[in-house]
């Protein structure tokens, strides 16, 4: 039985909603391979309680926040059990004054997107990280300002996409192939296997090419968001024999 967590302890929460976090960070550091920063230099990304700390005044904590955090890293150990990086900071802040409907919303999206879904995507970076995004304000010629990375808008479009996806999927003629059981949906023209994608990514963060660094401020560059994110992330993948 582990000791009290005096990190933990120093948020003044109640006593279960204390416990519930103290279990959360166990559960992230039993899962130590999902749990990997994109920062430079970072080797493991923070923490739920670290994130907390980082981000809430000591006396000022809002349960509701809390408890959602614990509940929304807990879904992504379920949902996206393979998944290699998960830097939260930026989606804690961003969601620090959220909602239950907002809250629900991403949680749901890891319901629906990840492996116990139709969808089964491997990982939760494309979202995490921006590339989603990106890619969604140039279809649609969104302002960053409007519409940042984890906005409510942002969010339902990502669950209509998903309810048009689980249409195709049943006509099964769209392209959408059916995959076998234990098997991950890449629709990128290259490897997202384990190794490949974490040397992507890596990459990719070494050379500025990740288009929302959740890791820390700013979270992006609204001047850079014109950029085809996708098509170089795709370059930097043939050029490094993974295409």
């Amino acid at each position: 039985m582990t000791g009290p967590n005096p990190l933990i302890e120093s948020l003044s929460l109640p006593a279960l909603l204390a416990d519930r976090l103290a279990a959360c960070d166990r559960k992230v550091q039993e899962r130590s391979a999902s749990w990997n920063s994109l920062a430079p230099n970072g080797r493991r990304a923070a923490l739920p309680g670290e994130i907390l700390l980082r981000h809430t005044p000591l006396l000022e904590t809002d349960h509701a926040w809390v408890a959602f955090l614990c509940e929304y890293t807990e879904s992504l150990l379920e949902h996206f059990p393979e998944n290699l990086f998960c830097d939260l900071d930026g989606l804690a802040s961003a969601t620090r004054q959220g909602s239950a409907p907002l809250f629900h919303a991403l949680l749901e999206l890891n319901l629906l997107y990840g492996c116990k879904g139709p969808i089964r995507f491997r990982y939760v970076h494309d979202f995490l990280y921006g590339w989603d995004w990106v890619k969604w304000l140039r279809r649609t010629r969104g302002k960053a300002a409007e519409t940042p990375p984890f906005s409510m808008s942002f969010l339902q479009h990502l669950l209509s996409r998903a309810g048009e996806i689980g249409r195709q999927l049943q006509d099964r003629d769209t392209g959408w192939q059916e995959l076998a059981p234990g098997e991950f949906r890449n629709p990128f023209p290259y490897s997202r296997e384990q190794t490949d994608e974490a040397l992507l990514l890596r990459e990719a963060s070494r050379r500025g090419l990740v288009p929302v660094r959740t890791w820390g401020k700013p979270l992006f560059e609204a001047a850079g968001l014109d950029r085809n994110w996708h098509q170089e992330r795709e370059a930097l993948a043939r050029e490094l024999g993974l295409a």
